[in-house]
């Protein structure tokens, strides 16, 4: 399967093709994001959804835009009651949830797709929690730290 990035500075999404995942031409840009000149504070987090739309967050304003993957933008709300930035986001089909990192308040929050605040978990262990991965076969969530020397952190989950 071809895999999405959001490329933070440039605010678009990536679309590398499946098998050889080589190159990552632009699939589409957020354009809210260009317009406000987001630069560094812009895209981070990306997830696919369902039925060829993808979540996609950003740093500024914690915004979680859901896009369909030809670039036409479907919805946005912001989380910046409960988030200070949308770092790294999971979508978990299974629970029907969004995971999101915000390395500014070091937290995990667990949240519907309409945005409403579930649960909220401490990651003040990890230096700059920057993405997050749902694994439910293991029975846990991996957190990834964008650090000087990054780690990979595994917490156990009970779904």
């Amino acid at each position: 399967e071809d895999i999405y990035l959001a490329i933070e500075g440039e605010q678009k999404v990536c679309r590398m093709e499946a098998p050889d995942y080589k190159d990552y031409p632009a699939a589409f840009y957020v354009q809210e994001a260009v317009d406000n000149e987001y630069r560094n504070s812009g895209l981070e987090g990306i997830s696919y959804y369902k039925d060829g739309i993808v979540f996609i967050g950003s740093q500024r304003e914690a915004n979680l835009w859901q896009y369909k993957l030809d670039g036409t933008m479907v919805s946005k709300i912001s989380l910046s009651d409960f988030a200070s930035e949308i770092a790294g986001l999971c979508y978990d089909p299974e629970g029907n949830w969004l995971w999101i990192t915000d390395s500014n308040r070091a937290k995990l929050y667990v949240c519907t797709v309409e945005g409403e605040l579930l649960a909220t978990y401490d990651l003040s262990g990890i230096e700059n929690a920057e993405s997050v991965c749902v694994d439910r076969d293991r029975n846990c969530v991996w957190v990834g730290s964008d650090e000087e020397f990054p780690k990979l952190y595994r917490y156990s989950f009970v779904f």
